[in-house]
């Protein structure tokens, strides 16, 4: 029989984000709209084990629901314009990128930010 204390942690194990100090001291520097994009972008990216996700205005503001019902993401609850003038600010201080993607926009924090060994491979030495 299973210790469900054990159970529970490996339940519980993946549901959380870790920010760098870097990034949280990067915070007090945003304003409230573009911590919300860029945690929403941290998390479509970082969170899924990404580097780039391609993000559409909508599921910025409205967040991102499947075919069953399921919502993945509640989103910002920002409006379109205040989501565009976030993104283009949080690019001018060099906190995102960003490139074009098919017919959308693809995102991505900057890699100064990444959570140790996201991108650690056999091509690259782990320096930490």
């Amino acid at each position: 029989m299973a210790n469900n204390r054990t159970e529970h942690h490996r339940a519980q194990r993946w549901q959380f984000l870790r920010f760098q100090d870097l990034m949280r001291e990067r915070q007090f520097a945003m304003t409230g709209t573009e911590w919300s994009l860029f945690c929403f972008i941290y998390d479509r990216t970082w969170g899924w084990s990404k580097l780039w996700d391609r993000i559409s205005y909508s599921q910025f503001c409205k967040g991102i629901t499947d075919a069953t019902g399921h919502c993945w993401h509640r989103g910002t609850g920002l409006s379109r314009s205040s989501v565009i003038r976030g993104l283009k600010s949080l690019q001018a201080k060099g906190l995102i990128e960003t490139k074009p993607a098919g017919s959308g926009i693809a995102f991505s924090i900057k890699r100064e930010f990444a959570p140790p060994g996201l991108f650690v491979s056999k091509f690259e030495p782990d320096t930490q």
